[in-house]
């Protein structure tokens, strides 16, 4: 349900949802979009009083990532991120539809759309077939020996999760375009899920033990210059 709030900082347009959390949660999404979540049955007044204590926050953080968001989607893909490192996009007029990888380019031969297509699907297979071999390799790594099953999604609202009822792991595709440091980091903290589900104090003892440096490196994967690449991958 959209509505709209008139607060000291501006007018606020938001979705309301309901929710069966106890608590009032107010995210922005990547496009700037407002998302106010409540818990079911609270008064409307509730909600705008929490709305309107955070506004300043939400209207800076709300035309900022409006920004960025239309930038991106009139940007056109000139570089492509694989391990954290750039490879220039260059388009070459040809009668052959392919996609070549030389002196540190990309080479879109032929259609665009067509060969951006092709580009796509190598770049998406690659993901899966390293993120499943390097989550297998971390594994023997440090001596799991659970049987886990690893599956990569097109997926941009989480890096990864672990089911404890199917005894598997996910991993978004995007993160291919960062470094293989903060992969490994991500890798890890869903292996360390298998122990501690909660993230709680025990969990991070556990996560810490096997990337003593994960702060550094989560907070690496959220650089913006990947963005880009990001919505390629992921078709959004």
């Amino acid at each position: 349900m959209l509505k709209c709030l008139d607060t000291e900082n501006g007018i606020i347009e938001y979705e309301l949802k309901s929710t069966k959390s106890h608590r009032i949660i107010v995210k922005v999404a990547k496009d700037g979009k407002v998302i106010c979540s409540c818990p079911q049955g609270i008064a409307l007044s509730v909600a705008e009083d929490f709305i309107k204590s955070r506004s300043k926050w939400i209207v800076q953080t709300s035309n900022k990532l409006k920004e960025q968001y239309q930038s991106l989607q009139s940007s056109e893909l000139n570089q492509i991120f694989i391990f954290g490192k750039s490879y220039p996009v260059v388009r070459v007029e040809s009668q052959k539809i392919e996609v070549l990888f030389e002196d540190g380019k990309i080479y879109l031969c032929g259609d665009e759309q067509k060969s951006q297509n092709i580009l796509k699907t190598k770049l998406v297979g690659f993901a899966k077939q390293y993120l499943a071999q390097r989550a297998y390799e971390l594994q023997k790594q440090i001596g799991e020996k659970s049987a886990v099953v690893v599956e990569v999604k097109k997926v941009r609202s989480w890096w990864g999760c672990y089911s404890v009822k199917n005894k598997k792991i996910k991993l978004s595709a995007r993160l291919i375009a960062r470094e293989k440091t903060s992969i490994d980091s991500v890798i890890f903290h869903e292996f360390a899920h298998i122990k501690v589900q909660n993230h709680q104090k025990a969990f991070y003892k556990v996560l810490l033990s096997y990337c003593p440096n994960y702060y550094s490196f989560k907070k690496a994967l959220s650089d913006s210059k990947y963005a880009l690449t990001d919505k390629f991958v992921l078709d959004k």
